[in-house]
């Protein structure tokens, strides 16, 4: 669901009051669908985790990335304004992607009782640091120094931080599905068509966002807002990788696909370099250590045996005064 930028309020409105034209409105046909789209994608997720009981071609990693993506965006949940209709989709799309990221976790570490989760975590290899940390550096280039003097959002070394999440949240976005790309790369997404569903329609509702956008530049003539680029160039990359799915179902292979493959493998490969260089640092570390405290032994041991050879010599190296 599309949230306002922290900046835009309005009344809290029934959805009877909403704008009358389906055709071009606020809550035109494109929004209100992808919507639901949306909402249905991760009742879907829902459903094969906890009613099918099944992880099988579900990525754990791309339901972190999207949670953190609400997380982020919907900081402004509990302010004063907006939409009932907004307010509900908020609430839903965090708390069921919470759920979905804890019962995968629980998939991960091997399910409960009789519970054969299949979950592929070798599989699931998609390095999420590649895409948070340019995505977190994208938002805070983008986003402008602001004065707060009206004691509005929260301000950080003169950047409003609410604003600087909410645009980090829309890059996020844009490669949240990657992950679960990925992992379908792998398995050929062939091989799980309730998954290949659930990515249709994840990817889907962000085409539906992009003809929201251009109906409402068209017919209704909105004015072009920061807001408004941003959220328009978050979803034109989701649309260029979605795009690329959909071929490599069809034609087997893609032009992203095998790059895609090839980056992530680089990217693990990188990640467990790194992992056995702290390994190696360690346990240097730790036989240093252990050096010094077999040294400090050691010399305690000479001290010791030379005061048993000569009990003369007090612990102090001092002889003792004359009865």
């Amino acid at each position: 669901s599309r949230s306002t930028e922290p900046e835009e309020k309005h009344t809290l409105t029934p959805m009877a009051s909403f704008d009358s034209s389906w055709f071009h409105g606020t809550f035109n046909m494109f929004r209100v669908s992808g919507d639901l789209m949306h909402g249905t994608a991760i009742a879907l997720v829902l459903h094969k985790l906890f009613v099918l009981r099944s992880a099988k071609a579900l990525s754990l990693k791309c339901q972190v990335l999207y949670l953190l993506v609400f997380i982020t965006r919907y900081l402004d949940i509990f302010t004063p304004g907006g939409y009932w209709y907004n307010f509900f989709f908020k609430i839903y799309f965090i708390f069921a992607t919470g759920f979905a990221v804890a019962l995968l976790y629980i998939a991960k570490e091997g399910g409960i009782g009789s519970w054969d989760s299949h979950y592929q975590a070798e599989k699931d290899t998609f390095v999420t640091a590649a895409v948070i940390v340019p995505s977190i550096v994208l938002a805070i280039a983008v986003t402008p120094e602001i004065s707060l003097g009206d004691g509005a959002g929260f301000s950080l070394f003169g950047f409003d931080v609410v604003r600087i999440l909410w645009t980090f949240s829309i890059f996020l976005e844009a490669f949240a599905l990657l992950p679960q790309y990925v992992l379908l790369y792998r398995l050929d997404s062939r091989a799980d068509p309730y998954s290949f569903g659930i990515v249709a329609m994840l990817g889907g509702y962000r085409m539906l966002y992009l003809l929201n956008w251009l109906m409402k530049f068209t017919w209704k003539g909105a004015y072009v807002s920061r807001y408004h680029v941003v959220s328009s160039i978050g979803g034109l990359g989701n649309m260029v990788f979605y795009v690329d799915f959909l071929m490599q179902r069809v034609f087997t292979e893609s032009p992203l696909a095998a790059v895609v493959r090839r980056i992530d493998g680089h990217a693990n490969e990188i990640v467990k370099e790194i992992g056995t260089q702290l390994q190696v640092i360690t346990k240097t570390g730790g036989l240093e250590e252990e050096k010094s405290a077999s040294a400090a032994e050691e010399a305690a041991n000479k001290v010791a045996s030379q005061q048993l050879l000569d009990p003369a010599v007090s612990e102090e190296g001092e002889e003792p005064s004359p009865a």
